[in-house]
């Protein structure tokens, strides 16, 4: 969270859903100059982050569980609905103007609570993976 003109400012990647309404709040909120810094950060950050979470939850998915199949898919489809939330909170950041919101708000939601969905289960498979390897360790070694 950060603090902007004395305001608690909650960006879109930070909460689990939001509606058009409080999108526009949040960009009238950041200014001008915010709007076009976070459109900056979510075409240049924001695009690669995804890729290095995406690639190492595959990685340690595979090592954990040997040839996972569809448990892939899993961070795949987080790190896919967290590009597409970025392109469209871009597109939200640079086209806000005062007015009705915008309807395009509401599907970068849908992609922002699809994306925490898939990083939460990520988490899980992994940790799940986790105390698989170590039970089965133990009683290898009991």
């Amino acid at each position: 969270m950060r603090e902007i003109a004395g305001h608690d400012v909650k960006l879109f990647d930070i909460r689990e859903s939001y509606t058009p309404d409080e999108a526009r709040e949040l960009l009238k909120t950041i200014d001008e100059r915010g709007r076009r810094i976070y459109a900056i950060t979510q075409l240049t950050l924001d695009l690669v982050f995804p890729f290095i979470y995406g690639g190492l939850f595959v990685i340690t998915l595979y090592k954990l569980y040997g040839n996972p199949g569809y448990l892939l898919l899993v961070p795949l489809i987080a790190v896919v609905a967290d590009l597409l939330e970025n392109l469209m909170t871009t597109y939200l950041a640079l086209s806000y103007r005062i007015g009705p919101a915008s309807p395009v708000a509401q599907v970068a939601s849908i992609f922002t609570t699809v994306k925490r969905s898939g990083l939460v289960i990520s988490f899980v498979l992994i940790l799940a993976g986790i105390a698989i390897w170590v039970w089965r360790y133990r009683r290898g070694n009991a």
